[in-house]
């Protein structure tokens, strides 16, 4: 099974990527280091499973994937402040394309939300049933 990561190269996303491939799934990371670090897949980049492709999503994404996880987006206060406009379009614009995405594809999105105080994190699950988008957590 092929996943799609976006915001692979953040803290969280890198984490995700990680523990796929140790589950044994093929990962494709995409980033476009606003605020991801490749430094965070280093150790990655010669699994024979990964792949990473520096892109911003919000100019959309043609990749084939049987499940997307959507965690692109500056992901603090700093990030946010430094990054308003790109924070907006990632979150609006970005999740628009990936919708897209998952409806010609055969698996489902996930979108992951999540705040540092208090720390949580909220995965939606999101199915995309003829043509419509069917929200669920």
């Amino acid at each position: 099974m092929r996943i799609l990561v976006t915001g692979g190269a953040g803290f969280i996303g890198s984490h995700l990527c990680e523990s796929l491939l140790l589950d044994g799934y093929q990962v494709i990371a995409v980033d476009s280091l606003l605020t991801g670090r490749l430094d965070n897949i280093r150790h990655l980049l010669t699994h024979p499973f990964f792949r990473f492709i520096e892109q911003d999503v919000t100019q959309g994404v043609d990749i084939e994937a049987d499940a997307i996880f959507h965690l692109a987006s500056p992901a603090s206060p700093v990030g946010y402040r430094q990054y308003p406009i790109e924070t907006l379009l990632v979150n609006s614009v970005g999740t628009y394309h990936l919708l897209e995405l998952a409806r010609r594809l055969p698996g489902e999105c996930g979108r992951v939300s999540y705040s540092r105080r208090p720390p949580r994190c909220t995965v939606i699950r999101l199915s995309i049933h003829k043509g419509r988008t069917i929200s669920g957590m």
